[in-house]
């Protein structure tokens, strides 16, 4: 049982380390690629514990800072990115860029449901939602997600897509808005 997941920093990342240590212990053979935070900024996010970040060894791939052109291609190659958010004003009231990202490069999220991502997500189909954003949830989602069938995540992933062309695409918009650029142009040049 193998899992690649991409995470792009922001959110909890201290319970996810320290899940990911303990499914490695277990056996799995789990990768978690961060895309932003260098090792001073993990190493904060788990209270200084270097062993812990040594024990992780491979298991735990730091990108650092990336181009935002890079994103889409590092996410694709994962089968899962993880985004686990903290409950706040600012995380109900808001919607997360990273999960659309992860939906239109087909990469299904293992996420804490915050804001309305239950609108455009559902578990077992493009993301495994997770009850809340501490070590145990994210070592039980990550269990099942390794107990996926090979043609199951590939749905999922077919799913991610539509999800992301339904209702985030401006694709289907890009006519209507062609049009009133242009009325808005004419008016302009006929006032002159």
């Amino acid at each position: 049982d193998a899992l690649d997941l991409a995470q792009e920093v922001g959110g909890v990342l201290g319970s996810a380390l320290r899940g990911l240590r303990s499914l490695k212990r277990e056996g799995h053979q789990v990768v978690l690629r961060l895309l932003g935070p260098g090792r001073d900024a993990l190493l904060r996010c788990l209270d200084g514990d270097e062993a812990l970040l040594a024990e992780l060894g491979a298991a735990c791939v730091l990108h650092g800072r990336v181009p935002q052109a890079s994103v889409p291609r590092l996410v694709s190659r994962a089968d899962f990115s993880l985004l686990l958010r903290p409950v706040t004003r600012e995380s109900a009231a808001g919607f997360s860029t990273k999960l659309v990202e992860s939906l239109a490069a087909g990469v299904p999220v293992i996420t804490n449901p915050t804001g309305d991502i239950e609108h455009y997500v559902k578990d077992g189909r493009e993301a495994i939602l997770l009850p809340g954003i501490t070590e145990a949830d994210f070592v039980a989602g990550i269990r099942r997600a390794l107990a996926l069938p090979a043609e199951v995540l590939t749905a999922m992933r077919a799913h991610a897509r539509a999800t992301a062309r339904e209702h985030f695409s401006y694709r289907p918009y890009a006519e209507e808005l062609g049009r009133l650029i242009g009325r808005g142009r004419e008016r302009e040049h006929s006032e002159d």
